[in-house]
């Protein structure tokens, strides 16, 4: 199956807000008896989806977000965003 998500956070580089849009693929296996770390548990002949969905959305967020690929960042002096004005600390 897959899992489609979208997350509003910041810009690592410059923290404008941006849309982090990801998809994950899952294929995972669900047992009623099996004990094994690689095997989901279900009960009653009803799966709970939480703990899989969880794990995979966790180990898929990236470890950093850019409002785009070439994004310049803030200025170490003055704090403005490169990506929209020209700093007189940057030559």
């Amino acid at each position: 199956g897959e899992i489609e998500y979208s997350l509003s956070t910041l810009c690592s580089r410059c923290l404008s807000g941006v849309i982090f849009h990801n998809v994950v693929e899952f294929d995972e296996e669900y047992s009623e008896t099996e004990n094994s770390e690689d095997i989901y548990k279900f009960k009653k002949g009803l799966v709970d989806l939480t703990e899989m969905v969880n794990e995979k959305l966790m180990l898929s967020m990236p470890y950093t977000v850019y409002c785009k690929e070439d994004c310049k960042g803030l200025c170490p002096e003055c704090g403005a965003n490169l990506n929209l004005t020209k700093c007189e600390h940057i030559k």
